[in-house]
């Protein structure tokens, strides 16, 4: 495991209504701020209120329906190498906005719901790269598990599978959307994750082979209810450097264009 993570170990227990889950698992709050960043994506989008009938107690229609802003769905996805393995990668699901300023009821809860993301991987060789497997033993600090009983700390990220769905690799709830990231600030007889979320992924290449400039993110909402399409983020200073690169290259070429007219000014007046 990474040098650089702090380990919590706990016994996690999950209730939601009247059943129970428990689980014994050295789960771990990871810090991953020493960490190499491979990519970072910005998943930005609004509920489609596909199944939603009503609004303030009125049916939906132009005049009576949620705002864009009420809307809103986002997440930011960074993925971090392992300083270990070179297979591992950390993909961390933080700043996850599922809607906002309002209130849901039935199926539109589940709808809005982060129910996981799919990874589209090309190599440097443009061949497919895969998850092969998955461990969501960790969480990150600030993490809670709610329920109808409230909010509590949580630390792994329990709830989830992996699948390969033609070139995607699917990371998703493996029941329903029982464990899929909100921002609520409650839940009545349901079970999510709120805050953040943190996958350890097996690729079945070294992260280093992977173009992650090519590569791709989806944001996935309910049942597969609707998908959203994560935007590379630039790294930290990119731009700065870019801009650099290219005021350095101008000045280069301004000095050599004023070495050549010095030289050909030099010519005519030899001859």
């Amino acid at each position: 495991m990474n040098n650089n993570i702090f380990k919590c170990i706990a016994w996690s227990m999950i209730t939601a209504g009247s059943g129970c889950f428990s689980h014994q698992t050295h789960a771990a709050i990871v810090d991953l701020s020493s960490s190499i960043v491979l990519a970072q994506y910005h998943s930005e989008g609004l509920y489609d209120m596909v199944g939603l009938s009503t609004w303030n107690g009125q049916p939906v229609s132009d005049t009576n329906q949620p705002s864009s802003r009420q809307r809103r769905l986002a997440a930011d996805y960074t993925i971090y190498a392992d300083s270990q393995q070179s297979r591992t990668v950390w993909v961390a699901v933080t700043n996850v906005v599922t809607t906002q300023y309002s209130s849901w009821w039935g199926s539109p809860v589940n709808n809005v719901s982060l129910s996981g993301f799919g990874l589209q991987l090309a190599t440097y060789e443009g061949t497919a790269a895969n998850v092969a497997s998955l461990s969501t033993d960790d969480a990150l600090a600030g993490q809670e598990l709610l329920t109808g009983d409230g909010a509590s700390p949580i630390y792994s990220t329990p709830g989830y599978t992996h699948s390969l769905q033609g070139s995607t690799s699917w990371i998703q709830c493996s029941s329903g959307t029982d464990f899929a990231l909100v921002n609520f600030d409650w839940v009545q007889n349901l079970i999510r994750l709120r805050g953040s979320g943190l996958f350890r992924l097996e690729l079945d290449v070294a992260s280093g082979l992977v173009d992650w400039s090519t590569s791709s993110v989806t944001s996935r909402y309910g049942v597969n209810h609707q998908f959203v399409e994560a935007v590379p983020v630039p790294a930290p200073g990119s731009v700065v450097i870019g801009l650099a690169s290219l005021i350095c290259t101008g000045f280069h070429r301004r000095r050599t264009a004023h070495k050549v007219r010095i030289r050909l000014s030099a010519l005519r007046h030899r001859s």
